[in-house]
């Protein structure tokens, strides 16, 4: 990993890990940044910066491509959501959560990603 993180957000997809956002341990340390792990390769590469910074956040994979949603930005939690397409290493932000939410699992099912428990 090129940057120390924790409070990160974890998925896996495609054969990668991909480490997304989290603290770097700094004053005003929370991150945007992203990095994925390549498991044949035994390989770190940094990917496109998300559009928000989040720690706290939660991660998981649908369809091929990469999702986070939540977190927190060091003032207050996101009601943000977006997804990382791999074939385009781009972020796309989508429709926000009802709430604001910091602490978050996402859960997969029958095509849908579910945001379960958290706080704000």
């Amino acid at each position: 990993m090129y940057e120390k993180r924790y409070y990160v957000s974890v998925a896996y997809a495609g054969n990668h890990i991909y480490a997304l956002g989290g603290h770097n341990g700094e004053n005003q340390g929370r991150l945007d940044t992203a990095e994925r792990y390549t498991l044949d390769e035994n390989l770190w590469q940094t990917i496109a910066s998300m559009n928000r910074v989040r720690s706290d956040a939660a991660a998981a994979e649908l369809g091929g491509r990469v999702y986070v949603a939540g977190g927190f930005e060091g003032r207050r939690y996101h009601d943000s959501a977006e997804y990382y397409e791999p074939d385009t290493n781009q972020w796309t932000l989508i429709s926000r959560m009802h709430s604001p939410r910091g602490g978050i699992s996402l859960a997969q099912q029958g095509g849908y990603l579910y945001a379960i428990g958290g706080n704000d």
